[in-house]
Order: structure tokens, then sequence, then C-alpha cells
């Protein structure tokens, strides 16, 4: 994990490189007899085939199984936790510095919900939709290898085909409502169609306060200068300054330094060289 903290456009690339040729290869399986393509549900699609019973077709559903659908719940799983816990880290850091340098607004906007929390909540969201899209097909295609084959009726078929497509719109949808001004915007135009969820008014007022600081404190005005913006060249200069100090303490003297014994030691200096 600690190699990918920095990303780059050209680590960005490769990754994304790699999930589609991730992609075409169980893609491409039916193309060459391991498994196969047939219509599916009600017949209005197509899909892999997970009703036939042959070792083949078999051996592609487990492996689409535990490659297709195990691994990315652990992977996305595993990133979403560590994007919590360096939330998490950076909220407490900025904590124990706004509490040595008395930082009062800091300390007051991490009284309320956390940016941790939040997104803590958007992870299990995801976790939980790519669950629900996709579990649906797992547990046809085990059902139909494994168990009773009399289940997997046409109608019973056709759930995961909804189930999946819709995994298409979920992210957009949990990424955009998850924001404040983006929610404000939708209750002004469509006001009904928030009504089973609490609007928190006070995020929307953080979020525009913040957007409204950016261009006072790039100003350079001295007095359009916001606290915040001032409290952060406070805790700016402070960490300079500890610098500053750390540099000009003077290194202890190497271990073992000065040798034991009667320094310079005897014979020294050699022979034919001036006595110091």
């Amino acid at each position: 994990y600690g190699g990918i903290k920095k990303m780059s456009h050209r680590r960005a690339f490769l990754m994304i490189i790699f999930v589609w040729m991730w992609s075409i290869v169980w893609a491409v399986g039916p193309v060459f007899n391991w498994g196969a393509y047939v219509p599916e549900g009600l017949l209005t699609s197509c899909s892999f085939d997970y009703l036939s019973t042959d070792p083949g077709t078999k051996s592609f559903i487990l492996c689409m199984y535990f490659c297709g659908f195990m691994l990315p719940i652990i992977i996305i799983a595993f990133c979403y936790f560590n994007i919590v816990m360096s939330v998490s880290n950076h909220e407490k850091e900025m904590a124990a510095m706004a509490k040595r340098l008395n930082a009062k607004e800091l300390r007051k906007a991490q009284a309320g919900q956390s940016a941790e929390m939040k997104l803590a909540k958007i992870s299990m969201v995801i976790i939980t939709q790519f669950m629900l899209s996709w579990s649906p097909y797992a547990i046809i295609a085990l059902l139909a290898q494994f168990g009773p084959a009399e289940w997997v009726t046409p109608y019973a078929a056709e759930l995961p085909v909804l189930f999946a497509k819709a995994s298409a719109i979920h992210n957009p949808i949990v990424y955009s409502v998850s924001h404040p001004k983006f929610r404000e915007a939708i209750q002004v135009t469509f006001p009904w169609l928030l009504t089973c969820c609490q609007f928190n008014e006070k995020e929307c007022e953080d979020a525009n306060d913040a957007e409204e600081e950016v261009p006072a404190s790039e100003g350079g005005g001295g007095g359009g200068e916001s606290a915040d913006a001032a409290q952060m060249k406070e805790m700016m200069a402070m960490m300079q300054k500890m610098q500053a100090q750390q540099a000009a303490y003077p290194q202890p003297p190497p271990q073992g330094y000065p040798p034991q014994g009667a320094y310079p030691p005897q014979g020294y200096p050699p022979q034919g060289y001036p006595a110091p």
C-alpha cells in the first residue's frame, strides 16, 4: 500500500490498463471454449453459461467466482480501509497541532461530523452496493452448478441481470449525493426527492464558507484574510521554526568518541611527521 500512496499520471494509466486487461482475460475465455455465452433469464440478453454442468463450465464458474467476485471485494475493502486509516491519522495530527497552537476554529470544526466518519460511511455504502449488485450472479451461478437446479427459473435468472446493470449508476449517485452542495441543489430543484433523507444545512454553510475563504486568502489583502488562513500561516511558521531549530541543534558526537584511554594513541604522530 505504501508504494501507491503517491499517485501519478503514469501510475494511474498503468492501473487502468491492468484493470482492462484483467477484464479481457475473463471475457475471452468462452471464445477459446472455456465456458460459453448463452441467452439468459427471459432470453433478452446474453451472459456466461452457468447452467451447463460439464467440467469446463464448472472450472470457469469457480474461477470467475473467486477472481471476478471475491477478489474485487477484498481489494475494495482493503483500499477503503487504508483510505479511512490515512484520513484518521491526518485528523489526529491536525487535532494535536491545533491543540498545541490553541487554534479554536480548527477544534470547533472537528467537533462536528469529521471527514473520517463521512468517508467511512461512503466506503461502507460502496462495498455494500457492489455486493448487492453482483451477489445475485454469484448465488445463481453456484446454485445452478452445485445446488438445486430447479430453483434457477427464468424469472430468478433475470434478477441478476437487473442488479448487475444497475451497478453502473450507483457510484455517481453515492459520490454526488454525499456532497452537501449537490444535495442543496437537489433540494432546490427537486424538493420531493430528498424527503426521506435528513438535510443538514450546516454542511452546506461550511462548504460555502470554505469556498469563500479560499479567494480571500489568495488575494493577499491584509484586512481580507480569513481567520483560518491566518491560523494556517501561523502553523506553517511554527513548523518552519521547529525545523530550523532542529537543524541548528548541534549533533551529538558518534558513539565511542572520544576513544577510551589516552588520546592521541601511543605512536602518533608517525615518525617524520611534525607534532601537532
